[in-house]
């Protein structure tokens, strides 16, 4: 997950300069992110069919 988020965020970054906004954006879009273990099932599809 911390190269996932190295991506969007460089080593040594001074979170305290990043905006929540930001932040939030990134989240958004690694848990909208196909992953392999799960057969490129995005997490957030994993969620709903355990919920139903």
């Amino acid at each position: 997950m911390n190269g996932l988020i190295r991506q969007y965020i460089p080593k040594k970054t001074d979170f305290r300069g990043i905006s929540k906004k930001y932040i939030k954006e990134i989240m958004e879009k690694l848990n909208n992110r196909p992953r392999k273990k799960n057969g490129f099932i995005k997490p957030r599809e994993m969620i709903k069919t355990k919920i139903v």
